[in-house]
């Protein structure tokens, strides 16, 4: 049977596969990533741009 799902439950749907493909993820520690691959700019450096 077909059930029209909101735009809010397709988004959670989607964010829960991709947490189960990738539960690193979920813990909020993007940092156990390492390092950024490009340069960022702090906010004051940004400002002097």
């Amino acid at each position: 049977m077909f059930t029209a799902l909101g735009e809010v439950e397709i988004i959670e749907r989607i964010r829960d596969e991709i947490l189960l493909l990738v539960p690193l993820l979920g813990d909020g520690n993007l940092d156990a990533y390492g390092k950024s691959a490009r340069m960022n700019l702090k906010h004051k450096e940004g400002q002097l741009l």
